[in-house]
């Protein structure tokens, strides 16, 4: 008999820099609602059966999580379960208690709205509960999910969509209000129960259904795979903050004395140094980190001294020298080297006669020492995940943990070649999988997720015109960056300058600016290419009404 599947649920609150996760197990965690079972983890994270089960061991080991047995699901009309619109127990008419449950999303954009914003204190007809509801949906309506929109799981039957779309029907649909007073909410109805009766149509039809979750399988795949890199550079630089901290925790007074700067990063209360970007498909910059909590006081300004430390009375001075050079020691655990005792030893140099900064220069050996020893720690790491990933023909994977471990990589190291083969071919693979987002986006007229998915499109095929233009298209229908759209459209023209479609394109870009003369010019050399297109003379007519 097969084993009835777990599903993960958080223990409480968890901080994965806290518990000192991987960038795995601290990813599996973000992904666990107390919904998803451990095998549903393993394609909502695009991660193999392996590395899920050990992360979810380290966790279970840190009491973060449990693993309960999957409830029931419940027939519908039971009390639980709620009932079929128009049977006994169904709201009547919308009222505060409709409709309430939501997803994850949802709650928190409602929790999110002050309780004294202007839109609450609308005259409208509504109770405040819808109003909240109203608001909280419409501000994340564009990123949601059809499931997370009409508050139901992926195996949800035909039924549970119905009664879902019943439901939330009676909550945003304009006509159930009709001859109240709804103000600036009527328009957010209308967009939610647009999209709520999109969502219904989609996942009541089964050959839509199965396209849009194969789009959100497709989905899940690429976010995961962003998501590891993000986490693994986090990582890295939280592991080069620890090694900056533990040579400042000692030596940084001194060390910006010797050498005349402090060390990068934390110690100093400025940015940590960059580290090399995450190469390959995907670049995150890495420039830009906190100070870390308890980091040492930043040095003097310029021009400014300290204040000499009290010396008691009959004592030798201490050098600035000699302390240096205690302090070197100390990093060095104690380990003598060089250095030579107070008053010398026979065929030393005396310490009056040292090169000045010396102490100091190796403060900075061994603050660039512990930083190269945190970078190859990681970089270890994750090719080891790439190995063991390519041993089972898991290209993606292997690709993410090259990605990560690359910027590390000399040009004279083998495994370089065999990271950037494998990474141009997950990158292939990636980019197909985003063309066909793109694709499903565009007919569904989500215009800012194809613009993004265009453009990733266009990222990783430089040579695509269609690509490049359908990004500017998407732009425009978006009301996105117009600067944007302009340069990938004339990326496309340059790259194809005899389509005619593509100037069409930019002329409507140069209409959107407000950039009648541009784009006149545009639809002039279009007309040239393509006399008999219907649609530049209206575009004309546009752009002379442009400016």
């Amino acid at each position: 008999m097969p084993e009835e599947p777990k599903i993960p649920k958080l223990t409480g609150a968890a901080n994965s820099a806290a518990l000192r996760l991987s960038a795995v197990e601290g990813f599996v965690l973000s992904r666990i609602d107390g919904k998803v079972s451990e095998k549903d983890l393993t394609g909502l994270t695009g991660l193999n059966e392996s590395q899920v089960r050990g992360a979810i061991e380290k966790l279970l080991s840190l009491q973060v999580i449990t693993l309960e047995a999957k409830p029931l699901a419940l027939p519908p009309g039971s009390p639980e379960g709620g009932a079929e619109p128009g049977a006994g127990g169904s709201p009547q008419g919308p009222d505060a208690s409709s409709a309430m449950v939501v997803s994850k999303r949802i709650e928190a954009a409602m929790a999110t709205i002050p309780p004294g914003t202007a839109e609450l204190a609308e005259e409208v007809d509504l109770p405040e509960p819808i109003r909240v509801r109203i608001l909280g949906t419409a501000a994340v309506l564009d990123s949601l999910d059809y499931y997370e929109l009409l508050t139901i799981d992926r195996a949800s039957d035909k039924k549970a969509v119905k009664r879902s779309y019943f439901e939330l029907a009676s909550l945003f649909h304009p006509d159930r209000y009709f001859r109240k007073r709804l103000g600036s909410y009527k328009g957010k109805m209308e967009a939610i129960f647009g999209r709520v009766t999109q969502a219904y149509e989609t996942l009541s039809n089964k050959d839509q259904r199965a396209e849009y979750d194969a789009y959100l399988a497709d989905l899940d795949r690429t976010r995961a795979i962003e998501d590891v890199l993000r986490a693994a550079d986090d990582e890295a630089r939280g592991a080069e903050q620890e090694a900056q901290r533990a040579v400042s925790r000692s030596s940084y007074p001194d060390m910006a004395r010797a050498t005349g700067s402090a060390p990068p990063g934390p110690a100093s209360g400025g940015p940590a140094q960059p580290r090399p970007k995450v190469s390959g498909f995907y670049t995150f910059d890495t420039s830009a980190a906190a100070p870390a909590p308890g980091a040492t006081p930043s040095p003097l300004p310029p021009g400014a001294s300290r204040p000499p430390i009290p010396q008691a009375p009959g004592s030798p001075l201490v050098t600035d020298q000699a302390r240096r050079d205690v302090l070197a020691m100390r990093l060095l655990g104690n380990r003598r080297g060089s250095l030579s005792p107070p008053g010398g030893a026979p065929g030393s140099t005396p310490p009056s006669k040292r090169p000045a900064g010396d102490g100091g220069e190796m403060l900075k050996r061994r603050y660039e020492e512990r930083v190269a020893l945190a970078r190859k720690a990681q970089t270890d790491k994750y090719l080891a995940l790439a190995r063991e990933a390519e041993k089972k023909d898991d290209v993606l994977g292997a690709a993410t943990a090259y990605k990560v471990a690359i910027g590390s990589l000399s040009e004279g190291d083998p495994v370089l070649a065999t990271a950037r083969a494998v990474i141009a071919k997950a990158d292939a693979t990636l980019a197909d999988t985003y063309l066909r987002q793109a694709q499903y986006e565009e007919r569904s007229e989500h215009w800012a997720d194809a613009a993004r998915s265009w453009q990733r499109v266009a990222k990783s095929r430089p040579s695509d015109a269609r690509a490049h233009e359908r990004s500017a298209n998407a732009l425009v229908q978006s009301k996105g960056d117009l600067h944007v759209a302009a340069e990938l459209a004339k990326r496309a023209i340059q790259i194809e300058p005899q389509n005619a479609e593509y100037k069409i394109t930019l002329a409507t870009v140069f209409i959107e600016a407000g950039l009648g003369l541009n784009a006149r010019r545009e639809l002039e050399a279009a007309a040239q290419l393509s006399p008999r297109n219907a649609s530049i003379e209206a575009l004309l007519k546009r752009a002379n009404s442009a400016g």
